[in-house]
């Protein structure tokens, strides 16, 4: 078991996920990318919004231990309309709303529904500033796997 195999899961997941695949579509006029790895120096930009990235960021693991936790880095990123919302003297960024209100939430919610024994759990993260109706989010989220040799689960190495 690693951090790719829980990852190649999440990918599976999402790409299963009829009813957040077509409100993605009905959003912005194309299905999502998922990357599970990437490359620094091609990395991600609006031009592949929107998109889901995820990378291993951290695993504790070893054949004493009860559980295996890994940590996945998740990249986020939306194009959405340029222009403010102005609902009186309140100014909201409408891509930053989105991303933390809608696209984000209905992501983690997708693989904490249909992930099985692969929730994610423990997330840190933050929204970045929008650039011209492109809005980027990060996470780092933990998974915990029981570490156990039956039908279910891989052993630890």
């Amino acid at each position: 078991m690693n951090a790719f195999m829980v990852m190649e899961q999440w990918a599976e997941t999402l790409a299963k996920d009829e009813a957040l695949n077509s409100w993605i579509k009905s959003q912005f006029g194309r299905q999502l990318t998922i990357y599970l790895g990437f490359d620094a120096v091609r990395e991600f930009g609006s031009r592949d919004a929107p998109y889901f990235v995820m990378a291993p960021a951290g695993e504790e693991t070893g054949p004493e231990r009860e559980e295996l936790v890994f940590d996945i880095a998740l990249f986020m990123g939306i194009v959405c309309q340029t222009r403010p919302q102005r609902t009186g003297n309140v100014i909201a960024d409408p891509s930053m709303l989105f991303m933390d209100t809608q696209f984000s939430p209905r992501i983690l919610q997708s693989l904490h529904d249909n992930s099985g024994d692969y929730v994610p759990e423990l997330a840190e993260g933050q929204t970045y500033p929008a650039r011209d109706g492109y809005c980027e989010r990060e996470m780092v989220v933990s998974v915990r796997i029981p570490n156990t040799l039956n039908l279910k689960h891989a052993p630890w190495r």
